[in-house]
């Protein structure tokens, strides 16, 4: 896959990424979902690409989290 189709794909991907800053979201489908059982996480920046995956940052977390990984909290 050449660069330019990368940074294509993962604009789309972006693009379709309904995440936001305030958002609440919890941790799924990873082995750190299960050391976090419950705790409910503020989105605190919007998406961005690192690593060629779309990530976000959570209040209060260490790190930047997949947006794949996290599941909305619904209000």
């Amino acid at each position: 896959m050449s660069s330019q189709m990368l940074i294509r794909n993962l604009r789309k991907s972006a693009e379709r990424c309904d995440l936001k800053p305030g958002d609440q979201v919890i941790i799924i489908n990873c082995p750190e979902a299960r050391k976090h059982q419950g705790v409910v996480w503020t989105v605190e920046s919007v998406p961005f690409t690192l690593c060629r995956r779309l990530v976000v940052m959570l209040k209060g977390y260490h790190d930047c989290v997949d947006v794949e990984k996290l599941g909305r909290v619904s209000s």
